[in-house]
């Protein structure tokens, strides 16, 4: 078994996609780097995790060799 064959996540927040979901409130606080007032929203940013998370490293480094 090798470690993309586990079963849990190596990083809960994003599931060693590398990309965490983040909630904007749209209320002013500028979570998603919008500068004018808007609707609440979901939106991607990198992870943290990725310089440390093996199973992203893993998956990164097999789809430099397909591509």
């Amino acid at each position: 078994m090798t470690d993309l064959d586990r079963v849990e996540p190596e990083c809960a927040m994003c599931s060693d996609t590398g990309w965490r979901l983040v909630e904007c409130a749209g209320d002013g606080v500028k979570l998603c780097g919008r500068r004018r007032q808007h609707a609440p929203h979901e939106f991607a940013k990198p992870c943290e995790c990725r310089p440390i998370n093996r199973t992203y490293q893993e998956k990164q480094r097999g789809m430099r060799r397909v591509a």
